[in-house]
């Protein structure tokens, strides 16, 4: 859903998806032995949808001292289902509050399950501050890292 309007995405099958990384502790990204602490080190960095049903989530380094941090990006592809709450839009939102999974037909947004606790089938669900959220599930979701600007 998008603004509370069922999306066409939302309608397909839904597909398994493979990732490069894992959620750990709802507030970390973990990929090849590194831990990216987004709570903490990163905020929201923006929301690009582009064609061929591809989103992708942007984190920029937050704090004056780890702007030698790289940016991060959470690229979704082949995506069949995609949600934004209704907050989304309405105000500045940069605090990532928490991440973690959804089962499909869950719409209780209070809790989100664990990486040991969700399924390949699960939607990836990252919680922002003024209870903004992005809902989304796909194909491939994968974490990359970008360098810092010299």
């Amino acid at each position: 859903m998008v603004n509370g309007a069922t999306s066409s995405l939302a309608r397909k099958r839904a597909l398994v998806m493979i990732k490069n990384f894992v959620v750990g502790q709802s507030n970390e990204l973990l990929m090849d032995g590194r831990v990216h602490e987004i709570h903490n080190f990163y905020r929201f960095g923006g929301l690009n949808i582009g064609p061929d049903r591809f989103i992708v989530i942007s984190f920029v380094p937050c704090e004056p001292n780890t702007m030698d941090f790289p940016r991060l990006k959470l690229e979704c592809r082949d995506v069949d289902y995609f949600e934004l709450s209704s907050q989304f839009g309405c105000k500045d939102v940069r605090e990532v509050d928490e991440m973690g999974y959804k089962s499909p037909g869950d719409l209780d947004d209070e809790w989100l399950m664990t990486e040991q606790q969700a399924s390949a089938a699960d939607h990836f669900f990252l919680r922002l501050e003024h209870c903004a959220y992005i809902r989304v599930h796909g194909r491939y979701m994968r974490l990359v890292i970008v360098a810092p600007q010299p």
